[in-house]
């Protein structure tokens, strides 16, 4: 259970760094990433790939977040007591 909320948690905030990054360095905010001339990779193109990967990675980890989520509460415990109709047949 503790690695599902680690993982959905760190997904999400990646996600949304890199949602809230890409239009800022594209505006010259926030310093833009070195690229890499062998590869042939563009700024433009590498702040689009940071704004879908960041769309991604949060998605996956905003369902991760809801997906712990109902697990945590399916597989609840419930905790009798003594007002439960059943405490009184046994008794």
């Amino acid at each position: 259970m503790i690695p599902a909320w680690l993982t959905a948690f760190g997904l999400s905030v990646y996600g949304v760094f890199l949602v809230i990054y890409a239009p800022l360095a594209a505006l010259g905010v926030l310093p833009a990433p070195e690229l890499d001339a062998d590869l042939g990779a563009t700024l433009c193109g590498t702040l689009w790939l940071a704004a879908f990967g960041g769309m991604a990675s949060g998605g996956l980890g905003f369902a991760l977040l809801a997906a712990a989520r109902s697990y945590c509460a399916r597989t609840r415990p419930a905790c009798a007591t003594a007002a439960t109709p059943e405490a009184g047949r046994f008794g």
